[in-house]
């Protein structure tokens, strides 16, 4: 409201390049990306009164294997008038170039004063207290991350107070033996709201391991006896406080166990990895296929790094003469290298024609290294649409044309096959339908005026049909393609149900049907399956409402393409007995001039009769076999002829009195 209706338009806000809508003003449309790059697209709405509009960023990949990086920030809390570092965490592909850039802004609330806007680690400060919603994203010269957005909380400023910062006492330790360190700090949340803290060496006879330097609770090997002195430093961006703690190692009798640079964990690169002893002189082994080294078995490693393109898992031990020998270490290295493969060529592309407006395509299935995500179809170099499936019905074409059609198929990461060999084929013409159908009509008359020679001819026929059929199942269990979609699919309402019949499928073995209550609006689960005929009768429907239907052929191959759709509206036996009413006051006026315009022998009227009782004969018979729409016509005509009949005998005896 207010109006009947609403208006929608699609609009391109952004992108390296003017985006092709094929109708921006339907709801649901294709677009086409004419180069790579990230596009942010809009949709807007309008009622008359009211308008509403929603958009999306689509990152069009170049066929590189390129993906867009991801940007983010934590939310932080900061005093008023004090300067707030920001951070940005970007995590990228390496692609195209190495190298990417950040950017920020205010999305809303308190309003933000930045030193920069475009470098990793701007500085923000505020005038007020509030909150502030800030975003930033980040680009790799190609395509650009979603905007992340986070929150900065501005409160009042305080009295700050530094950290207070606790080592414990002195440890005392061998020689290659690994330890947690004791650290503790505590603040009072001025003036960032965040402390950091950085262990240090102050002093020792040789290098600590210190694992990670910036964790209060950091691992640390000491690898010779002596005395070690760490230090622990914390800040909370304008005060800082530091403590001291004091390590005593004793000569060990075990080498300290080796360790991996990188460490373990999970790449989207190889890695080269290097194995380290903290005990001088120790002698290290390793393995790369899950087992556990011995000092005498395994790689002994040399110094060199070791590479790694694949999921892995390192072993490693140290030993020395006169030393106890040092534990398993273990690093589990799971290596994502990206998909750059295309999919396999389509096979076996054929084309049906199934009208003079349809043509209905197969073929066979691509492979690739991690899986086929679809398909695209060309129709004379253009791209025509896509399909999930390995079949695709072209429609809306012009009558007695040929189109040239490939295919190709693509997967996830944006790689592409190359087409097939082009496909031409020809849309029937509208004239030989129209002659088809002409001829199908005659036929029908021709049938009409000899019943019980359309008796006799429809018994041989399906008789004949009974064979066809048969062979035809025969011939397709060895089908090379799925078969042709199901032609001159027709419906007749009855009373809660539909029959339908269609014309069978070269290939096909079974039919699946489908229903729907709106145009277009097939379910995509069948109703019926594994159907061996060309014919089937919907039951328990709901009169006065209409249904649609589609079929499609299966064989082992695969399914067809559906049929083109038809439609139908069951009736309640008192509609259908208001109908058959009027058909038989038409018969008996037909039967009147007809008696009125001939004059008939005893032997014509013999005759006639004859006709007559063969014509019902056959409408019985046609009504048990499951024709919906002509028997009932045939029965109607059986009437009228017998009306006729009957009038004229009495006209006869009329004739003789008067005689």
């Amino acid at each position: 409201m207010p109006g009947a209706g609403y208006t929608h338009q699609w609009e391109q806000l952004s992108g390296p390049a003017l985006a092709v809508f094929a109708d921006s003003s339907a709801l649901q449309t294709t677009i086409t990306f004419p180069v790579a790059g990230s596009y942010r697209i809009r949709l807007v709405a309008h009622d008359g009164q009211y308008g509403a509009s929603d958009w999306r960023q689509i990152d069009v990949a170049d066929g590189s294997g390129n993906t867009a990086p991801i940007a983010s920030s934590a939310d932080r809390t900061v005093m008023v008038g004090h300067p707030l570092k920001l951070k940005a965490s970007v995590v990228d592909d390496g692609r195209p170039s190495g190298t990417t850039s950040v950017s920020w802004g205010s999305f809303y609330g308190v309003a933000p004063n930045f030193s920069a806007t475009n470098i990793p680690e701007p500085t923000v400060t505020y005038n007020s207290v509030g909150t502030s919603v800030l975003w930033v994203s980040a680009s790799d010269g190609a395509l650009d991350s979603t905007t992340a957005l986070f929150t900065i909380n501005v409160v009042a400023s305080g009295t700050n107070e530094a950290p207070q910062v606790s080592t414990g006492g002195p440890l005392n330790l061998n020689s290659g033996d690994t330890v947690t360190l004791p650290g503790t700090v505590s603040d009072d949340g001025l003036p960032e709201f965040s402390t950091t803290q950085q262990w240090t060496q102050v002093s020792g006879p040789t290098a600590a391991a210190i694992a990670k330097p910036t964790s209060v609770n950091s691992a640390a090997t000491f690898p010779n006896s002596g005395t070690y002195v760490l230090r622990l430093t914390a800040t909370d961006g304008e005060k800082n406080t530091s403590a001291d703690l004091t390590v005593n190692v004793a000569a060990g009798t075990t080498v300290a166990a080796p360790t991996f640079n990188p460490a373990a964990g999970t790449y989207t690169a190889a890695q080269s990895i290097s194995i380290s002893s903290t005990t001088s002189g120790a002698t290290i082994r390793y393995t790369t296929n899950g087992s556990a080294p011995t000092t005498t078995s395994g790689t002994v490693y040399s110094g060199a790094a070791i590479s790694i393109s694949n999921t892995t898992t390192l072993k490693a031990i140290a030993y020395k003469s006169g030393l106890t020998t040092s534990g398993v270490s273990t690093a589990l290295y799971t290596i994502n290298l990206p998909d750059t493969t295309a999919p396999t060529v389509p096979t076996s592309l054929a084309g049906t024609a199934t009208s003079s407006s349809e043509i209905n395509l197969t073929w066979a299935a691509s492979t690739d290294a991690v899986g086929v995500t679809g398909y695209r179809v060309y129709r004379n170099n253009t791209l025509a649409g896509t399909n999930l499936t390995t079949s695709y019905q072209d429609t809306g074409l012009t009558s007695a044309t040929t189109y040239s059609y490939a295919v190709n198929a693509y997967d996830a990461a944006g790689n592409t096959s190359a087409k097939t060999t082009a496909l031409n084929v020809a849309t029937k013409s509208s004239s030989s339908s129209s002659s088809s159908s002409s001829s199908s009509s005659s036929s029908s008359s021709s049938s009409s005026s000899s019943s019980s020679s359309s008796s006799s001819s429809s018994s041989s026929s399906s008789s004949s049909s009974s064979s066809s059929s048969s062979s035809s199942s025969s011939s397709s269990s060895g089908a090379s393609s799925a078969p042709s979609a199901p032609t001159g699919l027709t419906a007749t309402a009855g009373n809660a149900s539909v029959s339908l019949s269609w014309t069978a499928s070269t290939g096909a073995t079974s039919y699946k049907v489908y229903r729907g209550t709106t145009a277009g609006g097939e379910a995509t689960t069948p109703i019926t399956s594994n159907i061996t005929t060309t014919t089937y009768s919907d039951t328990g429907l709901t009169n006065n409402t209409t249904y649609y239907y589609k079929v499609a052929a299966v064989n082992s191959v695969g399914t067809s393409a559906l049929s083109a759709e038809t439609s139908a509206t069951p009736k309640s036996p008192s509609s259908s007995s208001s109908s058959s009413s009027s058909s038989s006051s038409s018969s008996s006026s037909s039967s009147s001039s007809s008696s009125s315009s001939s004059s008939s022998s005893s032997s014509s009227s013999s005759s006639s009769s004859s006709s007559s009782s063969s014509s019902s004969s056959s409408s019985s018979g046609s009504t048990s076999g499951g024709g919906a729409g002509a028997p009932g016509v045939l029965y109607l005509y059986g009437l009228a002829s017998l009306a006729a009949l009957r009038l004229r005998r009495r006209t006869a005896k009329t004739k003789g009195r008067s005689t």
